[in-house]
């Protein structure tokens, strides 16, 4: 009877020293969501760690100053996601060009601090001017690619979009008749994107 039982206390206390050393190498990611144009920190920023496999899933709110600390990470690749009401995220990419899509948790050591960067809504301001070089009031402006957002210049030819999503986007005048693709073009496809960011 001891025969048979010694290999299965050899295994099972294998098996717990296995266990314990899987916990030793849980990590610890510190890191801030900032503003991507000014550079502060945003609180209440909700950053969500999507591990693949089985590295599983974490979740963290920043502080007042932006700041966040998840611990309890288990090696392995997790997307990572922060999101702000108000605020654009892009990946990983837009911040850490080489890192590529994933996050890497290694074994070994606790990963460097990370800064990830939450794009606010953009302003874009404008006017429109007539073929006679003055400001056109009451024109029709539109937002594209798809030209759902509208407004209507004012006395002065000027427009203004708010809460823009960075990005490419086309604008269009529209009076009457007379539509015009910016820079100032009748044909689409000789319009112009604008880079917001």
């Amino acid at each position: 009877c001891t025969i048979e039982t010694a290999p299965m206390k050899s295994v099972a206390i294998l098996l717990c020293g296995l266990a314990a050393f899987a916990q030793d190498n849980l990590r610890v990611l510190d890191g801030s969501v900032v503003n991507s144009v000014t550079g502060a920190g945003i609180g209440g920023a909700k950053i969500n760690l999507i591990g693949k496999g089985k590295a599983g899933f974490k979740e963290s709110v920043t502080d007042a100053t932006g700041n966040f600390h998840i611990s309890g990470l288990a090696p392995g690749d997790y997307s990572v996601v922060a999101q702000k009401t108000g605020f654009f995220f892009f990946g990983l990419r837009s911040v850490y060009p080489n890192l590529g899509t994933a996050l890497h948790i290694d074994a070994a050591a606790d990963p460097p601090r990370l800064r990830l960067e939450l794009i606010p809504p953009a302003i874009l301001r404008g006017h429109v001017f007539g073929t006679d070089g003055k400001p056109a009031p009451k024109v029709q402006v539109a937002l594209g690619p798809q030209y759902e957002k509208k407004t209507v210049t004012n006395g002065d030819g000027a427009f203004v979009f708010e809460n823009v999503q960075p990005g490419e986007v086309s604008l269009t005048a529209f009076d009457g008749n007379v539509r015009t693709y910016f820079p100032a073009t009748p044909d689409p496809q000789f319009a112009e994107t604008i880079s917001v960011r």
